[in-house]
């Protein structure tokens, strides 16, 4: 059996990695990308092409049983399923198949009728394999959005009403029909959850677009931020959620290499996950795993320093917050919890380095943020603390490059890390 780049064990792999390869096998143009990855065990990932997006995904051959339970699915639903048998590997194959059969999410999307034609058209904006999709339905005032997760959801309708009752701008969740209030038990024993549809754009788009915003009439990205960071402050001086019971995040890094590689939110974090982290990017880039168990030994004792605590939204960034005629509104607070108040400050500052290089929306930002804490005891920034959190966040999206299949990921990766370590030096 020819060996496989990545994992030996795991040929399939290499052919997600390479969109022309994939295209090939299956005949038409594909590229993979939200790659998850159990050295030696599975590869899961979206495969994205003309006709929309599906899954695809290869085993090695020790898990040959769960590929005859996707087949079996298949066939009870009367789908069928495209499959390729490497050429290079006798008996390996990479199997595809529509969102109605992801092998995590088909119970909860089968009671949603999304995929029935039972909501109309649907638009996808995310689909995450055996993790999440996120879909658009219905038309204008009744146009909503629904998330359904492979575990039940954290965000509970009650926790977002008292944020509204405090002035701060999130979306209510709402009925999957009539556009009522969720029932404020059915949030956290549902898979799926729905939203009033808002705006037209975030803030990370509506920055990238145009810099000369304000000048046309259109919303100013960089006040729009400001504003952002003075409700951000108000968010943080809200009390711990009392609600249900937490469901208990993953530690950074845990489980398989292509999860969702992102440090829980402040206040649940756990500091082994950073050393799982590191070393499950090291399997990937074996040149760095001392470079990586250093940068994650380092963030390890600096991310003890006390600091501020407060209720965090846990993964904010600009595209988090929706704009349009209304103002803005803060979505996306799966990974809230309570916590170092900063950590929300460096996730942001961290998302726009990589997306754009810039801390431009961070400046303004943290204007904001600094105007909507003044008056309140114990406020203030340190520039430190903000520095390592930024380089926390850098480092939780480590994977990134390799979970979108970028062609020279392995390098993306190095400079990710080098950029890391020149913010701990």
């Amino acid at each position: 059996m020819a060996g496989s780049v990545v994992d030996p064990a795991l040929p399939a792999l290499d052919a997600v990695m390479d969109p022309e390869r994939l295209s090939s096998l299956f005949g038409r143009p594909v590229a993979a990308a939200h790659v998850r990855y159990k050295p030696g065990v599975s590869v899961v990932a979206r495969l994205s092409g003309s006709d929309g997006p599906a899954w695809i995904a290869g085993y090695s051959r020790s898990q040959d049983s769960k590929l005859a339970k996707t087949f079996k699915r298949a066939e009870q639903q009367g789908v069928q399923l495209e499959s390729a048998e490497l050429p290079e590997a006798p008996g390996h194959l990479l199997v595809s198949g529509p969102l109605a059969l992801d092998g995590k999410l088909h119970r909860a999307l089968a009671g949603t009728g999304l995929l029935s034609g039972r909501a109309g058209e649907i638009d996808v904006l995310n689909y995450n394999p055996h993790r999440r999709l996120v879909a658009a339905f219905g038309q204008r005032a009744q146009r909503r959005v629904a998330k359904v997760t492979a575990g039940p959801a954290r965000v509970h309708a009650d926790m977002l009403r008292r944020l509204q009752g405090a002035g701060i701008p999130v979306l209510e969740q709402q009925s999957s029909g009539d556009g009522a209030d969720a029932g404020p038990e059915g949030a956290e024993a549902r898979h799926a959850v729905y939203y009033p549809w808002f705006g037209d754009t975030d803030l990370q788009r509506l920055h990238q677009q145009d810099q000369g915003a304000a000048e046309k009439g259109q919303p100013d990205s960089l006040a729009l931020a400001a504003e952002a960071g003075r409700f951000l402050a108000l968010l943080h001086t809200q009390p711990p959620w009392a609600g249900p019971d937490l469901l208990q995040l993953p530690r950074a890094g845990e489980g398989d290499t292509g999860a969702d590689a992102k440090v829980p939110a402040p206040g649940h974090i756990a500091m082994p996950g950073l050393q799982k982290l590191a070393a499950n990017t090291g399997q990937l880039v074996p040149a760095a795993v001392e470079r990586l168990d250093h940068a994650a030994d380092l963030l390890t004792i600096r991310l003890r320093r006390p600091g501020r605590a407060g209720f965090v939204h846990g993964d904010f960034s600009a595209d988090q917050i929706l704009v349009g005629n209304e103002g803005l509104r803060i979505i996306d607070l799966d990974r809230f919890g309570y916590g170092a108040v900063v950590s929300d400050l460096g996730c942001f500052a961290a998302v726009e380095l990589l997306d754009t290089g810039t801390g431009t929306l961070t400046a303004a930002l943290l204007e904001g943020y600094q105007e909507g804490q003044r008056g309140r005891s114990g406020a203030g920034l340190d520039a430190d603390e903000l520095n390592v959190w930024t380089a926390c966040h850098l480092f939780s999206r480590i994977l990134e490059p390799f979970r979108a299949c970028e062609p020279d990921w392995r390098q993306h990766i190095l400079d990710r890390l080098a950029r890391i370590e020149g913010m701990l030096a």
